[in-house]
């Protein structure tokens, strides 16, 4: 997981690569979940009409970032991984601004089947990809 950002700290000098930003999808079942969620971020984002590699922290998995969300929050929420946005050569990475949208839980869709004179009913719950 990547180090929170403080806002009241200093950005670093010098030349800094773009802020990118990605909507990311996390089950209302995940947050406050104690290990965390891993979530999809592409290793490269469009910015300013053009695709901008961004640095992965070193805890990043394949394109997927874990991220650890207090129960109750809401969509709409924009976190802020700093250090982890658009390359720069010879400065420091822009800032990774995720927002979170919380799937709500799936409905159960109940079906019934006839197997040799028995009913069989079941729920199943929808899938939903994130």
């Amino acid at each position: 997981m990547g180090r929170l950002a403080n806002i009241l700290e200093d950005a670093p000098e010098g030349p800094r690569g773009p802020d990118l930003r990605h909507t990311v999808r996390v089950p209302v079942a995940a947050l406050g979940r104690e290990g965390g969620v891993w979530v999809k971020v592409p290793s490269a984002l469009p910015h300013e009409g053009r695709v901008v590699a961004r640095r992965a922290s070193g805890h990043d998995r394949r394109g997927r970032v874990q991220l650890h969300l207090p129960a109750g929050m809401a969509t709409g929420t924009t976190l802020r991984l700093r250090g982890q946005g658009g390359l720069h050569d010879g400065g420091a990475a822009g800032d990774l601004y995720l927002e979170v949208e919380v799937v709500p839980r799936a409905p159960l869709a109940w079906g019934w089947w006839v197997l040799g004179g028995l009913v069989v009913v079941s729920g199943i719950a929808a899938a939903v990809a994130f």
